[in-house]
């Protein structure tokens, strides 16, 4: 990954071969603020610097590590002097079965956090076993990815249920339906894409009827709302903190008109998204502090 990357990384580009790649790459400038089509897990092996994760800005050294879904976007740079050494894991969302699915998602929480000790040693390791055995691809090397995968994702959850937490992304009232919690994960990953409720109530094997008003009751809000709300969440959040044309981030969030945009927008943050960029202070991932928007 390099600053001439297209803003949205897109499977097809970069998991040609297969539904998981690993890079090892050594970063001396910023990236610019980007999202995936995929999953990515991402260990800074070496090198301090900033992240702006979903339109907040945190601090990366040796052993800070975070998942991003489909759903988030980030942009990253070293400080003065220092280059990041990574290791990127990209993959599916077939990586994902259900009971790691729900092990780290049920709590609405997003993952940046800091290994240290012993516990980044293993996942060094296991970075190194990903690459070789996808390097190598001996009999069932596959399954060695895939538990090596397991392991780093389990260990995430564990020690991100302990440590920082990012914001989450809409409240939600009761999670004890597990129906509702597989479907407000799916939104809260897909939001971005042509969703509709009889869609996500099939994946979840409820009636649409009925998923509604469950829905709504554990959310306090209707399933249109919900994503809508998601959708501007992220579209504010771009605008914050890039220079992406509103028009793109349009697009980008999930919403098919402009003029749609505009109107739920305004309704929501009651000024215009042009009016919303003027007046905030995006992060300059360069010097680590916001600056007027240009």
């Amino acid at each position: 990954m390099n600053k001439s990357l297209p803003r949205r990384l897109t499977s097809h580009s970069f998991m040609q071969t297969g539904q998981l790649q690993i890079f090892h790459q050594f970063e001396a400038g910023p990236i610019e603020v980007h999202w995936h089509e995929f999953y990515e897990l991402s260990l800074i092996l070496a090198g301090e610097g900033s992240h702006v994760f979903n339109g907040v800005n945190y601090e990366l050294k040796p052993g800070s590590i975070f998942l991003l879904t489909p759903a988030d976007f980030h942009g990253l740079a070293p400080l003065p002097g220092e280059v990041f050494e990574i290791y990127n894991v990209i993959f599916s969302e077939e990586f994902l079965e259900e009971e790691l699915r729900r092990l780290l998602f049920d709590n609405n929480r997003s993952y940046l956090t800091t290994f240290t000790g012993s516990l980044f040693e293993q996942a060094v390791e296991s970075y190194r076993r990903i690459e070789t055995e996808l390097s190598h691809q001996q009999p069932g090397y596959h399954l060695v990815i895939r538990g090596e995968l397991t392991n780093l994702l389990v260990a995430l959850a564990r020690h991100g249920a302990t440590t920082m937490q990012m914001p989450e992304r809409g409240g939600i009232s009761d999670f004890s339906h597990p129906a509702i919690r597989k479907a407000i994960t799916l939104i809260q990953h897909h939001f971005r894409e042509d969703i509709s409720l009889p869609q996500i109530a099939g994946q979840v094997r409820l009636n649409p009827n009925y998923f509604s008003e469950r829905f709504k009751a554990f959310t306090g809000s209707s399933f249109q709302r919900y994503l809508i709300n998601l959708r501007l969440e992220f579209a504010a959040s771009l605008l914050r903190v890039s220079q992406v044309p509103v028009t793109e981030i349009c697009y980008a969030s999930g919403f098919k008109t402009l003029s749609h945009f505009e109107r739920v927008f305004k309704s929501k943050f009651h000024q215009t998204p042009y009016a919303y960029r003027r007046y905030t202070f995006p992060v300059d991932l360069e010097e680590g502090r916001q600056l007027a928007a240009i």
